[in-house]
Parts: C-alpha cells; structure tokens; sequence
C-alpha cells in the first residue's frame, strides 16, 4: 500500500495503540479548551467579573452550537472510520466529500440564524445586567467565526477517523499560541474586555482552519481526499448514512448543552459571583474531564475500524482497557482537586465570593468523574457501532428526566439552593453510565455494522 495518512487500529497491542492514539487528542483537547479558558484568566484578571460573566455565557451558548455541529461530523467520522477498517478508498473518498460539503452549507445557515436570534437567547438566559452589553458583543463576534469552528471540527474528525490524532493536536497548538497572543493584546492591551476575549478566539479558530486546509492541501498525494472540484459534492447515499448517524448525535449534544444552558440561567438567578464562580468552575472540572473524552474519543475510533474489519473480539479488550484508564484518572484527580480547589480557582478569580461558590462546586461535582469513567468506555462501543439512536436516549435521561428533573426538585422543593443544582448536576451522569452499560454487557452492539447495511 502507498503511503497515506490513515493508522490501522485493529492489529497489535490495543493498551500501547489506545494510550498512543489517546495522548494527541488529549493535548489537542487541552489546547483548544484554552482557547476560552486563556479568555477567562486574563478577563477575570484584567477586567471584572461582569466581563466574566459575560465569556462564560456567551461559551455556554457557543457551546451549544459547536456540539450540535460536532455531533453532525460524528456520522462523518464513524462511516469514514468503518471504511478505513473495511480498505474501501471510494467509501472513505465519497464520505469525505461529502461530509465536508455539507458542514459547508450547514456552516452559512446555522451563522444567519445566529445573528438573527443571539439577542432574545440572552434574554431566555435570564443574563445579569452587568453582562448583558459585554456577553452581546462577545456573542456576536463569535458567531462569525461559525465557519472556523465547523471547518476545523469536520477536518479533525476526518483525521481521526483515518487514526490519525497527533495533526489535528499540531493545528490546535498553532491557534492556541495565536489565541494567547491577541488575549494579551486586545483584552489586557486594548481593554477590550469580553468583546477582546472574543476577537482573540475566533482569530485564532481561523488560523487553525486555514493552516489545517493548506496542510492537506499540499499533502493531498497522501491524504485520501484529492481535493478536485467533482470530489466536493453532497452524495445523497452517504448522506443520508451520515444523518442518520449524526442527527441523533447532534440531539443528543444540543440536549445537554441545553440542559447545561438552564442550570446556567437558574445559576445567573444567584447573582454575578455564582455565574463567575460556575464558569471558573466548570473550565477547570473541563479540564479534568478531558482524559476521559480523550480515550473516549480514540476508543470510538478503534472500535469503528474493528467493527469494519470485522474484528468484534478486538473491542471487548479495547473496553477493559478503557476502563482501567479511566477509573486511575478518576480517582487521582478526585483526590487532587478535593484537596487544593482554592488553588485552581485563584488562577482565574481572586474575588472571594467567586471563590466561595467556586470550591462549592468543585467539592460537589468532582463525584461525577466516577460516573465518566465508565461512561466513555461503555459509550466508546455506542459511538463506535454508530448507534446514534441509543447515545440520543441517554442524552435525554441525563439532560433532561434527570439533570433538569433533579435540578428543580433540589432547588424548588427541598429549597437546596445552588447546592442542589450541583447535586443534579453529579448525579446525572450515572444514568447514562447504567444504560451503555447494560447495552455492552448484553451483547447487542455486536449485531450492528453501519457501513454493510443495519
């Protein structure tokens, strides 16, 4: 075989291949959360924690949208994922192709509509009026740069379907040092607060993209995708393979990135500090969450090329593995984070109340990473298989029937205040784990094969 960019997943040792695969996109997830979490230091420690509030919102509801569309480009990469085990090149050309058009088209309409509805979102968040101004801008701005996020999104998840998760953690760190340069320039330079935090980030999302775009176009001898004008095109069958995995995915994030959003709003009813302190808090419990989605994320891949290669024996040992992982990182970041939570928080805030609230959270919601370690090692198969349809019920058990559910029973019945909507917030996790766990350990993801038919 000439030489490509594609990995073969499914042959040799699956902890040394898992951890290899893993470690890329564990440095590129960490870099590109720093995208917004560099926003947050240098706001909360150069402007006030009004300007704070407002990247924390505004993220939430970006957030939002970049799950919706990441969950779209999952189908892409699970298809392309199965070709690439299956050795079928016109199956993963075809998918390319079509993937990339679509998220193209799909980029242009979800920025219109952006535009049109930021404001009233901002309202339905029940957004203090401190931040109101600075979370508008901050909004704005990042909607334009819709187009970025998409792009490199839909290129790293074509990457990583061909097994390759060391490229995209270069692109990333190239945006992530760009990003940190305009942080410093327009937010503690310029003063620009939010509207700053907001420049830098999309500024440095499109340097990303377009490095990505030249490197694959250059590269293209090697790269499955050529790159011609007849190779960009929509394909009705894979496309409809495509969404029928994706639709569900993008649900699915979109629920819990809108479950996230109201426990976000009743967090803004307690005042500017608690919104403060739940932002500060929830980038440094996202950090602490990244190794899990980390291996998550390349445990997927692997059982997708095994699922094409016909090689199911190959995932039962790609999930003990999992599992291992995970389970010693939960507990050494347990302990860590119990014991020194003021000094995370200070990185990001000295305002006392911001820290009160911040070490409420993190004392609380730490739990949960129990509920992840497993979760993403049972999911890995969920999302490796393609069952979109079984991840989008899990998403509603815990955005919906249990974190929302037990969010208003704590807060409005047994008056828990924002205590109980943390406590909603940990428990919730642990339904989705029960579920994909019952579903592995019964066997039914071994009668599913997307790409040959379901």
């Amino acid at each position: 075989m000439s030489k490509t960019l594609e990995t073969n997943l499914t042959e040799g040792s699956v902890l040394k291949q898992l951890i290899k695969f893993a470690i890329p996109l564990l440095i590129a997830n960490i870099l590109q959360s720093l995208y917004s979490t560099v926003d947050m230091i240098i706001v909360g420690n150069f402007a006030d924690s009004a300007g704070l509030s407002a990247v924390s919102i505004g993220g939430q509801i970006m957030m939002l949208i970049t799950n919706a569309g990441f969950g779209l480009t999952m189908g892409g990469q699970i298809i392309i994922a199965q070709y690439t085990g299956a050795r079928d090149r016109e199956g993963q050309l075809r998918t390319i192709g079509t993937t990339v058009s679509f998220v193209a088209l799909l980029s242009l309409c979800v920025t219109v509509l952006g535009l049109m509805f930021y404001r009233p979102i901002l309202s339905l968040m029940n957004t203090p009026a401190e931040s109101l101004p600075q979370a508008r801008q901050y909004l704005f701005v990042s909607i334009i740069g819709i187009i970025f996020i998409m792009g490199y999104n839909v290129v790293c998840c074509i990457l990583r379907a061909l097994g390759d998760s060391k490229r995209p953690m270069v692109f990333v760190g190239i945006a992530t040092v760009v990003n940190i340069i305009c942080d410093l320039v327009f937010v503690a330079g310029l003063k620009l607060g939010a509207l700053g935090a907001a420049i830098a980030t999309v500024g440095a999302q499109a340097v990303s993209f377009v490095c990505a775009a030249v490197y694959l176009y250059k590269h293209r001898d090697i790269f499955v995708f050529d790159f011609k004008k007849d190779s960009f095109r929509i394909m009705k069958d894979k496309l409809k393979m495509i969404l029928k995995i994706g639709i569900p995915f993008a649900i699915q994030f979109s629920i819990i990135s809108l479950s996230v959003m109201f426990i976000v709003s009743m967090i803004n009813g307690y005042g500017v500090a608690a919104s403060a302190a739940y932002g500060v808090g929830g980038k440094i419990d996202n950090f602490a969450m990244m190794p899990y989605f980390a291996i998550e994320s390349a445990a997927s891949t692997m059982v997708g090329q095994c699922i094409g290669a016909g090689r199911k024996d190959r995932v039962q040992r790609v999930v003990r593995f999992t599992m291992l992982v995970n389970m010693v990182m939960a507990v050494i970041e347990f302990v860590i984070i119990q014991v020194f939570p003021e000094f995370f928080l200070k990185i990001f805030n000295q305002d006392p109340a911001v820290i009160e609230y911040g070490v409420l959270y993190l004392r609380i919601v730490t739990f949960s990473y129990f509920a992840f370690a497993g979760m993403t090692a049972y999911n890995a198969v969920v999302m490796g298989v393609g069952n979109a349809t079984l991840s989008l019920i899990g998403s509603i058990l815990d955005g919906v029937v249990l974190r929302l559910t037990l969010a208003c029973l704590f807060t409005y019945v047994f008056d828990w205040g924002m205590t109980g909507i943390l406590l909603a917030t940990t428990l919730s996790p642990f339904g989705v784990t029960l579920v994909s766990g019952i579903y592995y350990h019964t066997g039914m993801w071994k009668k599913r094969e997307i790409i040959h038919g379901d």
